[in-house]
């Protein structure tokens, strides 16, 4: 299980690895959230195994819960050393897979021919590929491609992006997920996937998808295929029979990437949704009753300030905060 996390941690695993890494953290939250924390504080440009393992161990300790859970007060300093001794090894086969395959920034790594490109929380990124197309990743992404391809053009892709695709008929473009197969020949969409509810969506913005339900492990399944048009949604869930098709009815869905957003009679539960995920923003409504109050408002590039003085003139709630952290209070409306 060690090298299957160490693959996973280091972007190196493959769609079945991921989900087989992430059924085991359904079931194994601390271990894996202190697997995790231990590898994002290794430092592995200047990777020392001492000093991982001194580092692993001081982090381990202050984690109490942990320790009481797994190891009563007689047995505990033999059992947390068990545990580092796990972590410590790794942190080295990590800092192998990144060192060793020559990356050469700590979101970006190269192995055998393939590039893996990661965003962090609050972070986006425009990929181009070798055919030309583009992926813009939202946050928390991860893309992997070929530095050239060659005989099909094939990408695997786990978060949310909008893609680009330039045309060849005689390459169709994929992209993989864990759910579905996403295959066009040159259009434009957007993937997004849901690791914990388990499905994967695409919404067309121009050209024709087809969209795929893989078969799962150990599932007897046959693949199912729909084909998408400009305008509508298709989803493919993990768990569950056949790919659902319906008109894609969120004109925000490109908000993220864009920053114009388009509000008509939308209820401010949504409107708050929205807001938050453009502006990597923490927006809450002290009032739930005041969610179902509708707002008709476009939003073209303007500072979240901005939004937030709208917002609070046009239904008369106080609106306190700033920067990226507001509260928005106010009586419901009739």
């Amino acid at each position: 299980m060690i090298e299957l996390l160490a693959k996973y941690l280091s972007g190196n695993a493959s769609l079945e690895e991921q989900q087989q890494v992430e059924e085991w953290r359904n079931e194994n939250q601390e271990e894996f959230l202190s697997f995790s924390e231990a590898w994002s504080a290794t430092d592995v440009k200047s990777f020392d195994v001492e000093k991982a393992r001194g580092s692993v161990m001081g982090r381990i300790s202050t984690q109490k819960n942990f320790a009481q859970v797994r190891e009563p007060a007689s047995g505990f300093s033999g059992k947390i050393w068990a545990v580092a001794a796990s972590i410590v090894v790794l942190l080295g086969i990590g800092y192998f897979l990144f060192v060793g395959s020559g990356a050469n920034t700590s979101d970006e790594i190269t192995v055998d021919g393939w590039v893996v490109v990661e965003t962090d929380a609050g972070e986006s990124k425009d990929v181009k590929l070798s055919d030309g197309s583009v992926v813009a990743m939202s946050e928390m992404s991860r893309l992997s491609y070929p530095t050239q391809f060659a005989d099909e053009r094939r990408v695997v892709f786990n978060g949310k992006a909008f893609f680009d695709i330039t045309p060849d008929p005689d390459h169709a473009f994929k992209v993989e997920t864990i759910e579905a197969l996403v295959t066009v020949v040159g259009t434009s969409f957007q993937v997004k996937t849901e690791s914990e509810a388990k499905y994967s969506e695409v919404i067309v913005e121009t050209g024709v998808v087809s969209l795929t339900k893989k078969p799962q492990p150990n599932v007897a399944e046959r693949p199912i295929k729909v084909e998408l048009f400009p305008g509508e949604t298709g989803v493919v869930r993990r768990e569950g029979q056949g790919v659902s098709k319906s008109k894609n009815m969120n004109q925000n869905y490109l908000a993220w990437k864009t920053n114009k957003m388009v509000f008509k009679q939308t209820s401010m539960k949504e409107v708050v949704n929205t807001l938050n995920e453009v502006y990597k923003a923490d927006i809450r409504l002290a009032n739930k009753d005041i969610g179902d109050c509708r707002l008709t408002a476009t939003f073209d590039g303007k500072p979240i300030s901005e939004v937030m003085e709208v917002i609070s003139q046009t239904f008369s709630f106080e609106v306190t905060g700033s920067k990226n952290k507001y509260e928005i209070d106010g009586k419901a409306c009739r």
